[in-house]
């Protein structure tokens, strides 16, 4: 940049070049930019002499830029254009407005990324910052920070808004059903394998509570599948390893593509939903109203 300097005294030189070559008219480049054609032919003159360079040809009553100069021209231009594309974007990034959204590792994997570029594309000027854990909600009073998770609406200290109701179903890949099927009935689940989340590291409905609810004698142990982690669970389901306990919300898509279907219609809600929380401390920013209102009108839509 030293070297620069040396052979243009003033940045001002680069600005009235770029607009004296791209209108090849000392005239207009003046009045773009409000100085008399005078000063511009003075200035082109300083930039020439600097960088020891013909750029112009003058002849009478009009300029033709040299090859020299066009080739200086499209390298200027281009620089001044990445220079102020970078400085809007640094503007709009820091005009944006921080949001916070805090949900399972499972719903974000299988829910929210599928939709996210659309929820961007409605929230454009949002910040939006996705950290995702399947621990204890820590939610913080900041005014904006929302989270989606289950529960029964009580959450002391909190506002709370309805995302969708926590609708249960078997699952299972067509891999699976073709080779293991058909399941026509509820009872003919005790003859399959089924694949669990290990009820000791997380709270929710079991097969134990499915079966119990439609009053049916627990199955015997056939090679039963348990995970840590719902991922995992669906992972295996979908590798045609067995019968999953689906939640709607999260299965839902994978129903719809038929990546997985459901061998019976029978379902089950636990009354535990899925709702959207957020601190009663400060007041919510508009910003996490928005997003708050779009996730609920997206939770409107949850079928499979």
């Amino acid at each position: 940049m030293h070297d620069l300097r040396k052979l243009v005294s003033s940045a001002n030189l680069l600005y009235t070049f770029e607009a004296a070559a791209r209108h090849e008219s000392f005239t207009l480049a003046a009045r773009e930019l409000n100085v008399t054609p005078a000063a511009v032919s003075h200035a082109i003159r300083q930039f020439e002499d600097g960088i020891g360079l013909k750029l112009f040809d003058r002849q009478h009553k009009r300029v033709i830029v040299t090859p020299e100069g066009a080739k200086l021209f499209q390298n200027v231009s281009q620089a001044l254009e990445r220079i102020l594309s970078t400085i809007n974007d640094l503007k709009a990034e820091t005009s944006r407005t921080p949001v916070r959204l805090y949900v399972s590792i499972t719903v974000a994997t299988h829910w929210l990324l599928p939709r996210l570029a659309r929820i961007r594309e409605t929230l454009p000027l949002f910040d939006l910052r996705l950290y995702t854990s399947d621990k204890q909600l820590e939610l913080p009073d900041d005014g904006m920070s929302i989270a989606v998770t289950g529960g029964r609406g009580a959450w002391p200290g909190c506002h709370v808004w309805l995302f969708t109701k926590e609708i249960i179903y078997p699952v299972c890949s067509p891999k699976y059903l073709q080779a293991h099927g058909p399941i026509k009935h509820l009872k003919d689940l005790r003859q399959h394998r089924l694949i669990h989340l290990d009820d000791m590291l997380h709270e929710g409905i079991t097969w134990r509570d499915w079966f119990d609810k439609f009053r049916i004698p627990h199955p015997k142990d056939r090679g039963t599948l348990v995970y840590n982690n719902y991922i995992l669970v669906l992972q295996a389901t979908l590798a045609a390893e067995g019968v999953a306990l689906g939640w709607q919300h999260v299965v839902g898509d994978l129903v719809k593509q038929g990546d997985l279907v459901r061998p019976i219609k029978e379902q089950m809600s636990s009354g535990v939903d899925v709702y959207i929380v957020a601190r009663k401390g400060r007041e919510l920013s508009p910003a996490a109203c928005e997003l708050r209102d779009r996730l609920i009108q997206e939770g409107l839509t949850i079928t499979g």
